[in-house]
């Protein structure tokens, strides 16, 4: 991990990144913690990790194919050329150039936290060879549509993760839900795994999960955790209405947990 405050400039982001090119890096972590002109990466990378607070980035490697950007500035990320990441994991405020949409569809893997701007991927992207997606909630967001506009893109998709557990929605705070109009394709045919992480128990969560049952042809596992500030009668009665969910595969498995850990491939780079 490279850490690179104010103190240092664009010049001095290129030279380490033409350092750690000439040293052989496949993987770089880059923290940036100023407002510049945009830094651009080596054509040579595999793997990027990058924190930055502020600051652009312009990306040009082809053989980038795993990145973790996270960003909270508001500022650009921009692809100069046809980079098609495998992996991804992606938090950021801003909102990307039509080259990094194109660039993160053709990854298998994703990790998305899931804001304002990014929920707009969820309907925008065709993920046509993603197969394992974790979402993570981080802020009071109308959110069931944009998974359903998800899980409509992604055709393939064997296995889903849904976090809930960092945000607390407001008790009035009130979620929309429109049964599609038509099922999801990764439901009649790929669809395995199914986990939800801090699951609260709203009506139209209800109603979600309901929809993901009905129609998930091939569900092997369901595993479901709790709000852990849900009381033991509040957290037994959900337990019950779960289960009383008819599921098409009648061979899946129910499963609850005081506790769920979604593997990573951020573990790797680390």
């Amino acid at each position: 991990m490279i850490e690179l405050g104010p103190s240092r400039g664009h010049v001095d982001v290129e030279k380490w990144i033409a350092n750690a090119v000439d040293r052989r890096v496949r993987e770089l972590g880059l923290k940036i913690a100023w407002s510049a002109g945009p830094a651009s990466l080596s054509k040579s990378l595999y793997t990027l990790h990058n924190e930055g607070i502020e600051g652009s980035l312009v990306i040009d490697s082809l053989a980038l194919k795993q990145i973790f950007y996270r960003d909270y500035s508001g500022d650009s990320c921009s692809i100069e050329n046809k980079t098609c990441f495998d992996k991804a994991a992606i938090d950021f405020f801003s909102y990307p150039d039509d080259k990094f949409m194109r660039s993160i569809s053709s990854v298998t893997n994703l990790e998305l936290d899931l804001s304002v701007a990014t929920a707009a991927w969820c309907n925008a992207i065709n993920f046509s060879q993603l197969i394992e997606c974790t979402v993570t909630l981080l802020a009071e967001l109308d959110w069931l549509e944009s998974l359903m506009g998800l899980l409509q893109n992604s055709p393939i998709l064997e296995v889903l993760f849904i976090d809930q557990t960092f945000i607390r929605f407001e008790e009035d705070f009130s979620l929309s839900w429109n049964e599609p109009s038509f099922v999801p394709g990764c439901f009649a045919a790929h669809l395995k795994i199914f986990e939800w992480k801090g699951y609260i128990g709203r009506h139209k969560e209800k109603e979600a999960i309901k929809y993901i049952f009905a129609n998930s042809n091939c569900l092997e596992r369901v595993q479901v955790s709790m709000e852990s500030t849900c009381k033991l009668k509040d957290r037994e009665k959900m337990m019950k209405e779960l289960e009383s969910m008819s599921r098409v595969s009648t061979s899946s498995q129910l499963l609850f947990s005081t506790q769920l850990e979604f593997p990573s491939f951020l573990n790797e780079i680390d």
